[in-house]
């Protein structure tokens, strides 16, 4: 029996990217023969009730780490760290998300054979910081597999990573368990233009990363173009002030529409009801990056054609096949993207659909040889 331990700065049922990414590595990984898992992961994010009812339903054990909301939390992490690689002694360790990738150090220190692979998304390989870019650069050092979700996260590896380590593009997908729940709500889909058409959808935390401030700043041009055209904003509520100051600034609040974060039910009601989603994500100083944009993929799914931001990681995530790429920062562009969806709505609509299924978690986990 293979022994095999991911460690992960997210996971559900917090929202995340990162988090969604884990969890669906591992459930396809459960489903594989000779493989025993072991899940040592941040859960920030929820209540204590809520992770052990969500954790009590996997199928393989998960710990949670200490709450950052703790002092001293990273040290805490780190010995939980410690205590694991010493107890389970496993024969692979994966490392996944922000100052995750940090342990490959503590963990080549303590078995300095492991084999160590990471899953890098993005924002945790940019620069930020003198001792943060020395901490990445040993750990890229050690580790035997670097597993970039995007062709642009691929890019962000230091030069070195490319020469001597083990680095394979493997993009994000979609699991079994959402296209299983997602089925149930997808039927009855209504294709009647409403009041409010286009019904523009984006998904994620409401943060200047995903960018949904660019689609607000083009909301004045898309009127012109759009009368009827309203938007939605799903996800955790980050700089929800910030967005709405900046809609009555330009005259569009009763455009935009807050929704928080949704239970899986009503977030498909949302992807169901709109007519097209739009991550326009944009590369912040901080270092904060889009690595791949999964919502996307959920979206297309539900028939969704995707308005996507182009120079970062949302260029793997769409081609013609689901929908258009444009400059998050021109207006015009923005516009032509939405009319040209619209235009060709049924045949993208078809074709997004086709291009969800083919990021399914059964094939992906393949590409990791376990």
């Amino acid at each position: 029996m293979k022994k095999l331990l991911f460690i992960s700065s997210e996971f559900p049922p917090g929202p995340g990217g990162i988090g969604k990414h884990a969890l669906s590595f591992l459930e396809a990984a459960a489903d594989l023969e000779d493989i025993s898992i072991r899940a040592l992961v941040g859960q920030d994010y929820a209540s204590i009730k809520e992770v052990q009812l969500f954790n009590n339903r996997l199928p393989f054990h998960v710990e949670t780490f200490v709450n950052r909301s703790y002092k001293g939390y990273k040290l805490l992490r780190a010995i939980q760290v410690i205590q694991y690689i010493i107890s389970y002694r496993p024969k692979r360790v994966f490392l996944s998300g922000k100052s995750s990738l940090w342990f490959a150090i503590i963990i080549r220190l303590l078995r300095p054979h492991q084999r160590i692979s990471a899953v890098v998304h993005g924002s945790e390989i940019t620069k930020a910081g003198r001792v943060k870019n020395f901490l990445n650069t040993i750990s890229f050092f050690v580790l035997n597999d670097i597993y970039p979700v995007s062709t642009f996260t691929r890019g962000l590896l230091p030069r070195f990573c490319l020469k001597i380590k083990n680095v394979v593009i493997i993009e994000n997908g979609l699991p079994d368990s959402f296209f299983n729940s997602a089925v149930e709500h997808d039927r009855n889909r209504s294709k009647e233009k409403s009041s409010r058409y286009p019904r523009l959808l984006t998904v994620g935390n409401v943060t200047a990363r995903k960018g949904q401030h660019r689609l607000i700043k083009a909301l004045p041009s898309l009127i012109d173009k759009f009368p009827n055209v309203h938007y939605e904003i799903v996800g955790l509520e980050t700089e929800k002030n910030k967005l709405q100051a900046l809609a009555l600034q330009l005259g569009v609040e009763q455009r935009v529409d807050f929704k928080g974060v949704l239970s899986e039910k009503d977030l498909y009601s949302s992807y169901r009801n709109s007519d097209l989603f739009v991550m326009l994500s944009e590369n912040q100083n901080n270092g904060d990056v889009e690595g791949f944009g999964i919502a996307i993929l959920e979206a297309n799914y539900f028939g969704l054609p995707a308005l996507g931001a182009k120079y970062c990681g949302i260029e793997d995530a769409v081609s013609s096949e689901n929908g258009i790429l444009v400059d998050g920062n021109n207006f015009s562009d923005i516009v032509e993207g939405v009319n040209y969806i619209l235009q060709n709505y049924s045949d993208l609509s078809s074709s997004s659909r086709k291009w969800a299924k083919t990021f399914r978690w059964t094939e992906i986990i393949k590409k990791f040889n376990l």
